[in-house]
């Protein structure tokens, strides 16, 4: 099985699958490779891409939070955080003047909720504008979602690392923090502890009969670290970030320089 990432990975900067790339994926599969995606996306970023790629595999998304039919959309597999771990990170959010971001299971509607619109960044604006629209709801109201997969704020480069230091101290999270460079900001999103792309990853690969020692993950983000290093082959790009470097086996060619493909070709489409 071959995991991918999408942003920074499969797409190249222009979010674009090279032909090479779109090639090298579509001949392992005639091989009899089963391939997936593994991103930090909502099925609404990535089921196009599925499409394109003729993957029918389910999807590891939201940084591994849910696993979902890539056809139907119908969730197989979620990690959500209890009720009173969003209750204690929409409080935290609020006392630093953060707007949270509270991303509902798509089991249960998939919304994203907010509070109110004085505390949106322009970050938050952008986001809204890109992936939204937001229910706005009262702060009341907020703390009270459930089935939530993540907690998220979005802010200029370099502002939220107090936030984040802050959120390290509430039991059972696990907080993400790391620069997004299509809106030019920092997102922090916090996820449950234990969390991660390849406890779903696990998930999916037992459905098949396929153990992590049979999976070539290929990534770049800090968010890919995890599944790098637990599977048989970690391959990082040549544009990832230190931490998914130090942790992968392999290091391929950039974004744009078809690392994918590159991957594929050496280690999966060897003869």
């Amino acid at each position: 099985m071959i995991a991918l990432d999408v942003d920074g990975t499969l797409l190249d900067p222009h979010e674009q699958i090279s032909p090479r790339v779109r090639k090298a994926i579509r001949d392992a599969i005639a091989d009899g490779c089963l391939v997936t995606l593994a991103t930090g996306r909502r099925l609404v970023g990535a089921q196009f891409i599925a499409q394109e790629l003729g993957l029918d595999l389910p999807l590891i998304l939201h940084g591994g939070a849910v696993v979902q039919d890539s056809a139907t959309g119908a969730v197989i597999y979620q990690h959500p955080h209890e009720p009173e771990t969003v209750e204690a990170l929409v409080d935290l959010f609020l006392r630093h003047g953060r707007q949270p971001i509270v991303y509902e299971s798509p089991g249960f509607g998939g919304r994203l909720y907010v509070g109110d619109a004085a505390l949106d960044s322009e970050a938050t604006r952008q986001y809204e504008a890109l992936r939204g629209p937001f229910v706005r709801v009262p702060r009341d109201e907020l703390r009270r979602i459930r089935h939530v997969l993540s907690v998220a704020t979005l802010s200029e480069p370099g502002t939220l690392g107090e936030l984040r230091d802050a959120v390290a101290a509430i039991a059972d999270t696990s907080p993400l923090l790391s620069p997004w460079h299509l809106l030019e900001c920092d997102a922090l999103e916090v996820f449950p502890a234990g969390c991660s792309k390849a406890r779903a990853l696990e998930h999916v690969a037992a459905a098949h009969g396929i153990t992590m020692d049979e999976i070539m993950a290929i990534g770049d983000g800090l968010n890919d670290c995890e599944i790098l290093g637990a599977v048989g082959l970690g391959v990082a790009m040549g544009n990832a970030c230190p931490e998914a470097l130090a942790v992968s086996r392999v290091q391929v060619g950039r974004n744009d320089e078809d690392g994918v493909a590159e991957a594929i070709e050496r280690f999966v489409l060897r003869h």
